[in-house]
């Protein structure tokens, strides 16, 4: 490590992820989109979800919660592929908490993509 760099902070959150199912016609003018929310939940919190499944079924639900409430438009989260799934994270580059949860817990929308093929 070089002099003046400080190590990274790594945090042990639960990324959710939105996308588009994979197109085989490439030149379809269908809309593609990609969206990833963090969350990260206080200690309190993991307790009392206890199970994996419970923390992961929580994170999708306010991950969907999130990018409803941020988009102009959303689009239909049900049609996309969902992934949910723990990561080790350096949150710092996020410095602002785009949603902190009466419960503690914080909420970032970290990637949103929407765009169209080419005809």
């Amino acid at each position: 490590m070089g002099e003046g760099k400080l190590p990274k902070k790594l945090n042990r959150v639960i990324r959710v992820t939105f996308d588009s199912p994979p197109d085989p016609d490439r030149f379809s003018r269908k809309e593609r989109c990609h969206f990833a929310v963090v969350v990260l939940y206080p200690i309190e919190v993991k307790r009392q979800l206890r199970t994996v499944e419970a923390a992961f079924a929580q994170a999708q639900e306010i991950a969907r919660r999130q990018i409803e409430a941020r988009l102009y438009k959303p689009p239909d989260l049900d049609a996309l592929e969902t992934s949910v799934e723990v990561v080790m994270l350096d949150l710092s580059p996020w410095t602002e908490v785009h949603r902190t949860l009466d419960d503690g817990t914080k909420v970032w929308l970290t990637e949103a993509e929407r765009w169209h093929q080419p005809w």
